[in-house]
């Protein structure tokens, strides 16, 4: 596994990441797009206006009452996801933590790694990688090594309320018109997209995991769909889009 842990660090050692910009970059020079770009090709906009219509309608709310609320709930939910995503990157390698969750859903963090199965032994957080072809980066949250059946696993904590919101049966774009458009269908090609990217050394990944955070302080774990193959495909033919000029 040491091996595996010096390839991964070695192939993506020249990737950067400024935080408060949000810009990755190769040896200093900045990428266009990312992972969470790429997954807005295969969905439409939300409709806003009409869904603040809908909302005055069954509300009686002004307009700008509601995108006022939108707003406030946006940036509650941005900072809430930040502050549980920092304690669940640490939490695995810092034992002081233990017992010291602030909220239900970092209850849930220490939940999850109490009941973690034998044999799941964490080797990354924050695994920040890019498509040496293409040039686009992304971050996973955890990455996981399963002795029992000798494969990788990419793992993500999700915060949202609802990872199955979608809007009046709504689906994603070619080639995934069979899934809704939902955060889950979103986060199903996020994590493909981080498969694509590991699976350039050589690494086996075997399952895709979402690790969703619960508002009460529980947590479920959902396995994904591996759409690896239709992304590359789409990647191929669409891969002037992608080159860094």
């Amino acid at each position: 596994m040491q091996t595996v842990i010096s390839n991964i660090q070695e192939n993506f050692k020249d990737l950067t990441f400024n935080e408060s910009e949000h810009i990755y970059s190769i040896k200093g020079k900045p990428l266009k797009g990312s992972v969470s770009s790429l997954i807005k090709d295969f969905y439409e906009p939300f409709p806003e206006d009409a869904a603040v219509e809908m909302t005055i309608a069954k509300t009686g709310k002004s307009r700008e009452e509601i995108l006022q609320e939108w707003k406030e709930n946006n940036e509650e939910s941005k900072e809430r996801g930040h502050r549980v995503h920092s304690f669940a990157e640490r939490y695995p390698f810092d034992s002081s933590l233990i017992g010291t969750a602030q909220c239900p859903q970092e209850q849930a963090v220490e939940k999850f790694w109490r009941d973690k199965p034998e044999g799941i032994i964490p080797v990354s957080v924050e695994l920040k990688m890019y498509h040496f072809k293409y040039l686009f980066p992304g971050t996973s949250d955890l990455l996981f090594y399963d002795t029992k059946n000798g494969y990788y696993i990419i793992a993500d904590y999700k915060t949202n309320k609802d990872l199955f919101k979608n809007y009046k049966e709504k689906k994603m774009l070619s080639p995934f018109e069979d899934m809704l458009d939902s955060p889950y269908s979103h986060y199903t090609l996020q994590l493909s997209f981080y498969k694509i990217l590991l699976e350039q050394l050589g690494i086996h990944v075997g399952r895709l995991l979402i690790i969703w955070l619960e508002m009460d302080g529980n947590y479920k774990m959902y396995d994904l769909k591996d759409c690896s193959e239709k992304l590359n495909t789409y990647l191929d033919a669409n891969r002037r889009s992608y080159t860094k000029n």
